[in-house]
């Protein structure tokens, strides 16, 4: 399951999510970083059912937005790692957790800052606050050259 996580450093695993940095290393912009529940490529367990196939669909979602916007971000697959799946358990806020069970990835932070869950990613898409949503600044409109 992933979660996604941005900042101004995002994650490596040495640093884990609290100072990690831009690929680049020329921007100061955060950088988003998703927590997912698989390793790209990997193959889904026979017994995940209908729950991995929706979660999976959620997950692609949010980085295709991220790439098509070239934001740049990171996943963080939390199910190679009981370190990163506690830290997002525990990063969560408890208005955002389910009333039974653990919440479902994605995640969205931003370093250590929550920014929310596929529900709340999705109405900042619809309503065209994704950056805020994200704590990044907006980009300007690129003007076509005549």
């Amino acid at each position: 399951m992933k979660c996604l996580q941005k900042r101004e450093v995002s994650f490596t695993q040495k640093n884990h999510l609290s100072a990690i940095s831009r690929a680049a290393g020329k921007t100061s912009e955060p950088k988003p970083t998703a927590r997912t529940s698989r390793a790209p490529g990997s193959p889904i367990p026979p017994a995940s059912g209908r729950w991995t196939c929706q979660i999976k669909k959620k997950q692609q979602d949010v980085v295709r937005f991220l790439e098509a916007n070239k934001i740049e971000f990171e996943e963080v697959d939390i199910t190679m790692s009981e370190e990163q799946r506690q830290w997002m358990y525990k990063n969560v806020p408890p208005e955002k957790k389910p009333a039974q069970g653990n919440p479902l990835p994605p995640q969205i932070f931003n370093g250590d800052r929550y920014c929310g869950d596929y529900d709340s990613f999705f109405e900042s898409k619809e309503s065209n606050t994704v950056f805020s949503f994200l704590g990044l600044k907006p980009r300007l409109a690129s003007k076509a050259e005549p």
